[in-house]
């Protein structure tokens, strides 16, 4: 049986592993984005780079953002672990 402080650790690996994926697919989708813009209003191929750069810069915001909480969560945790 796990205990309390395996079953996090699963959970927060689980959670950040996906966060590669969610940065590739920010772009992905962004970049696809721009290319339908592109040939949609023959402004190629700006509309593929604008997108590719919104999208990284949304994947890294939200990456950022995922690292922050975790550091704060570890913090958290280890001040109550130094409290009991």
């Amino acid at each position: 049986m796990l205990d309390r402080d395996s079953v996090k650790a699963w959970a927060a690996i689980g959670e950040y592993s996906s966060l590669g994926i969610q940065m590739v697919g920010t772009i992905a989708v962004c970049a696809g984005l721009g290319w339908y813009m592109d040939r949609a209003w023959n402004t190629k191929p700006w509309g593929l780079l604008l997108g590719a750069l919104f999208g990284a810069t949304g994947g890294m915001i939200a990456f950022i953002r995922a690292v922050l909480k975790a550091n704060r969560d570890t913090e958290r945790s280890d001040l109550e672990k130094n409290h009991k």
